[in-house]
């Protein structure tokens, strides 16, 4: 099955929702949205929003707070995308794409009517089973997809919708079951042992957590030190320690199984104890934290106790490389799962930080905008990947068997820079980085 090019083109919005005319020098936010470069420069100038005073400005379309580069708009990256979309997608006189987007998804040229899309038979791509969800405010339907998680007691799909402030909970086969509406705002969303669920939030005094039966039963309410934190990702470990992580402070935060404050570690930055935009979290076998470095384009391994272990990737669109990363997770191997945004695909890396597939590529075929947001696994093959873009929600579960797309790789063969001690002296200590 190949791209419709016209239905690519018509999909996407063309223009600035600032200034309503065509993209000038378009820049992407973490939240996904793009704006032209001077539209947000004057919208963030006359924004008298609080979270300005504290670096941070709500997105024009979805008001997520977005906090600002230290060197200003012209740091947020470029939308490749939607910069060849603003050049007609496809060149008008010589019909082919401008020299700079030759190499836009990897080494290979970007090639909208490539036959290498198809969903289910192409041995390259993970086979899509079914598909669920769409974009409204019914009982059973989603605008902003955020947190996604697998209650494996209930054997349950469980999605929290940061817009609607709502957890909606399906079956594995996708079937609505049920949801509630919280009275704060949510963010992400994570099962814990005795199957309740257990949501990251703000404007909930000074709570950081809180945590729910499935049938929206309030639980009880964690955290009465992080007034100003915006926490986003959560995720619990074996023992039911859980790590939230911070977009306003730029930080990790650990609580004991008790979900009282253990330790924090990071701070804004983008050097390799630093983050910028840690959006979502995971903990994997060894009980590692798993960070979606989002700003920095990149995915971080910590110790529990703060201890950087791996550093995957960087910014672009070659394997291994990202653009946004935004959900992860982890299997029974801990091979690394990540929805990488702007580079509309999901990406598996090893343990070790080796790239091995992508399973899903160029969601743009929904839609020019529409992206993948998180991931989750459950069964001994099947993923579930949330899909996001303008008036578009969906969830798609794929069959996927990691050790059919393996590929051989040796530390030089082209691979991205992957593990810590290639980069860095072991000898150094945490708090001097």
């Amino acid at each position: 099955m190949s791209i419709n090019t016209d239905r690519v083109t018509d999909n996407v919005r063309m223009e600035c929702s600032i200034c309503h005319r065509q993209f000038t020098k378009p820049k992407a936010l973490p939240c996904l949205h793009t704006f032209c470069e001077e539209c947000l420069r004057s919208y963030i100038a006359s924004n008298p929003d609080s979270e300005h005073a504290r670096g941070g400005v709500p997105c024009p379309a979805c008001r997520q707070t977005i906090y600002i580069p230290a060197g200003g708009v012209s740091e947020l990256p470029d939308n490749p995308l939607a910069l060849m979309i603003t050049h007609n997608f496809i060149g008008q006189d010589t019909g082919e794409l401008p020299p700079s987007y030759q190499t836009l998804f990897g080494e290979k040229a970007f090639d909208p009517e490539a036959s290498d899309v198809s969903f289910v038979d192409n041995p390259s791509v993970a086979k899509l089973v079914h598909s669920f969800g769409s974009h409204g405010s019914n009982e059973e339907q989603c605008t902003f997809l955020s947190g996604l998680a697998i209650n494996e007691i209930t054997n349950e799909i469980v999605v929290s919708d940061c817009s609607l402030n709502k957890v909606t909970i399906f079956s594995l086969k996708g079937q609505f079951k049920r949801s509630f509406v919280c009275n704060c705002s949510i963010r992400d969303v994570c099962v814990t042992a005795q199957g309740t669920l257990l949501l990251s939030v703000s404007r909930s005094g000074s709570a950081l957590l809180r945590e729910y039966h499935s049938d929206g039963r309030l639980v009880g309410v964690y955290g009465s030190h992080y007034h100003y934190e915006n926490p986003y990702g959560v995720a619990m470990d074996s023992m039911q320690r859980v790590v939230v992580t911070s977009l306003e402070k730029n930080m990790i935060h650990l609580l004991t199984e008790q979900k009282r404050p253990s330790i924090n570690f990071g701070s804004k930055g983008s050097g390799p104890n630093h983050f910028f935009q840690p959006y979502f979290v995971t903990v994997n076998g060894r009980d590692d934290v798993v960070v979606s470095d989002s700003g920095n384009h990149r995915i971080k391994v910590h110790g529990l106790n703060g201890q950087l272990k791996l550093i995957i990737g960087g910014q672009g669109h070659r394997e291994g490389q990202f653009f946004y990363p935004l959900g992860l997770c982890v299997d029974k191997w801990d091979n690394i799962y990540v929805a990488d945004s702007n580079n509309y695909r999901v990406q598996v890396f090893s343990p070790e930080g080796q790239f091995l597939s992508s399973p899903v590529k160029k969601t743009f075929q929904y839609g020019a905008d529409v992206k993948p947001t998180n991931i989750a696994l459950f069964g001994d093959n099947k993923m579930v990947v949330a899909l996001r873009g303008s008036k578009f929600c969906q969830i798609n579960i794929y069959q996927f068997q990691l050790s059919a797309h393996i590929r051989s790789y040796g530390g030089k063969d082209g691979g991205n820079c992957c593990s810590l001690l290639c980069c860095f002296s072991p000898s150094v200590a945490y708090d001097e980085m």
